[in-house]
């Protein structure tokens, strides 16, 4: 399950109208949504909105792990920019842990 967490003046009505299965849409300011994510576990804190709360594979050693993650959407007009804003992420984490590894590597660690 993923979430599109939007606000209720309809400014990403166009999102929601297109909801890809697996998605639930969530105004951030209805009384059940605070224990929607509180479900989710992992401490999940919906740092922006418009935003997707998803699993995401994110790599923080050499073995990814699936976390909840609230990505913001802000910029997204349609689902493409979504998943592209969701790949962004793990992409971004992937790198940022090779890079991590690399300078490890250069002074003496082993991993």
């Amino acid at each position: 399950m993923k979430y599109l967490i939007h606000d209720h003046y309809g400014g990403q009505q166009s999102l929601i109208d297109t909801l890809p299965s697996g998605y639930t849409a969530l105004d951030y300011e209805h009384e059940d949504t605070p224990g929607i994510i509180e479900v989710l576990g992992d401490g999940v804190n919906i740092s922006a909105i418009p935003s997707v709360v998803a699993q995401l594979s994110m790599q923080y050693l050499e073995v990814p792990v699936t976390q909840w993650r609230c990505v913001s959407i802000e910029d997204c007009e349609n689902w493409t920019e979504v998943q592209v804003a969701l790949t962004l992420v793990e992409t971004e984490q992937a790198e940022a842990w090779q890079r991590h590894k690399q300078f490890l590597t250069d002074n003496g660690y082993e991993i």
